[in-house]
């Protein structure tokens, strides 16, 4: 088209290729990542990881805990810079961290925040 030539050949997945995929999927290595290494397309890594019994689940709950190291984390330092805060503070500033943490840590969440202050009666 427009006459720009393409010398595009589609590149075979042999067993090594395969094995390397496998091999940096189990490390949790980011699909895009992989397909920049081996030099195929993301749809190629996706069927491979796919056709590994368990290794989808398996890089699921790999992300499911780096989230959760991470918003712990955030947690973590606003309490060590606010050490006052309330809760309503840390739900207000860490809003993402503190309703992923509400919907999947919760026991961790509950021990991490300060005590609950006792509701005021107006008058």
């Amino acid at each position: 088209m427009h006459g720009i030539k393409l010398n595009l050949k589609p590149k075979q997945l042999n067993e090594n290729l395969k094995q390397r995929i496998i091999r940096l999927a189990r490390l949790g290595v980011h699909r895009l990542r992989i397909s920049q290494v081996c030099r195929i397309g993301i749809g190629s890594i996706e069927q491979v990881i796919a056709s590994v019994s368990g290794l989808v689940e398996w890089r699921k709950q790999c992300h499911w805990e780096s989230k959760r190291r991470c918003y712990r984390v955030q947690v973590q330092r606003y309490r060590q810079r606010c050490p006052d805060a309330l809760r309503r503070d840390i739900k207000a500033d860490c809003n993402a961290a503190f309703f992923w943490l509400y919907m999947n840590d919760s026991d961790w969440l509950e021990l991490a925040l300060p005590p609950p202050t006792a509701a005021r009666v107006r008058r």
